[in-house]
């Protein structure tokens, strides 16, 4: 791809990503008249995000027609295909995506086992997600894949099942914290509260931050009549060869500003927790439903 058409596609990707649907066309436009395959991609996006799909799907037609052997047009034609409701179409567009020359089957797979979980045959569903999550070599992927099929064994209360492929599941450990906290919330919806607080205790003791800890609190939070929610924002330092200063910040349900601080500093492990100094305490909400305790905890910020 010459470099004035990439850095033409990559703004155009970013005025899609930020809103600008009539600057994004405006280019995508003018790489239609060089020729490049990508401006259908980035016309039927635009017409899509100002909920133009009929639009956007035509466009797409029109785009597959002009470079039939393009699959990411395809995946992106069954995608809107199937927002509109057309199972068949949808699947249709899929399959084509997958005969085209470089198609990232599991991908396209990933997309059509995702339709399938939603209107179509859940088990042929679950089926295109094991073998994305067996075959596929890209994390992120498989990330995704595992995800909706764990999610969906828990939605139809195959619980034993999620949980044997969930022990299965080799992740790296920030990635796994994220996969046992969504599915700690699948658990405590369907008041499967036992394997919720495990799952989310797990999560926590991989990365001590993210949204583990609302699960924690709604299970096991003191309950108050009324309590207010606070952003506690602690400061702490890491010795190695240089000091490296950082911020944590907190979201907690507390009936005073000290009781929001003790849960902040209390929710850190105890090796470390005389490392922190408190930087700020602020209500930002009165009158909350408990119960009390960390609802989320963010990641170092380092200064």
């Amino acid at each position: 791809m010459p470099a004035d058409i990439s850095a033409l596609y990559q703004e155009a990707q970013r005025c899609v990503e930020k809103g600008r649907y009539k600057q994004a066309r405006d280019i995508g436009h003018q790489l239609l008249k060089a020729r490049f395959t990508g401006a259908y991609e980035i016309l039927a996006r635009s017409f899509h995000g100002e909920g133009k799909l009929p639009i956007a799907i035509q466009v797409l037609e029109s785009g597959v027609q002009e470079a039939p052997d393009v699959w990411l047009l395809w995946v992106q034609l069954g995608n809107y295909r199937s927002e509109a409701g057309d199972l068949n179409g949808a699947l249709q567009a899929y399959a084509r995506a997958k005969s085209c020359t470089g198609a990232e089957t599991e991908q396209v797979d990933l997309n059509e086992a995702l339709l399938r979980l939603e209107r179509g045959n859940r088990e042929k569903g679950l089926e295109l997600l094991s073998v994305v999550i067996q075959q596929s070599s890209d994390p992120r992927i498989r990330l995704v894949a595992l995800k909706h099929r764990l999610g969906a064994l828990i939605e139809e209360e195959r619980i034993p099942e999620a949980l044997l492929e969930l022990g299965e599941a080799r992740l790296h450990d920030a990635d796994n914290a994220e996969l046992l906290t969504t599915l700690a919330f699948k658990l405590m919806d369907k008041k499967d509260h036992t394997n919720a607080l495990n799952l989310a205790k797990q999560a926590l003791g991989l990365k001590r931050a993210g949204e583990a800890a609302r699960v924690l609190r709604l299970l096991e939070g003191e309950e108050a009549e009324t309590c207010s929610r606070y952003e506690v924002v602690l400061r702490g330092r890491i010795e190695d060869e240089k000091v490296y200063h950082f911020l944590k910040r907190s979201t907690v349900f507390a009936e005073s500003p000290k009781e929001a601080t003790e849960f902040a500093l209390g929710f850190e492990p105890p090796d470390v927790r005389s490392d922190f100094q408190v930087e700020s305490v602020e209500m930002v909400e009165r009158d909350c439903p408990g119960p009390k305790g960390v609802d989320w905890s963010g990641e170092l910020e380092f200064l």
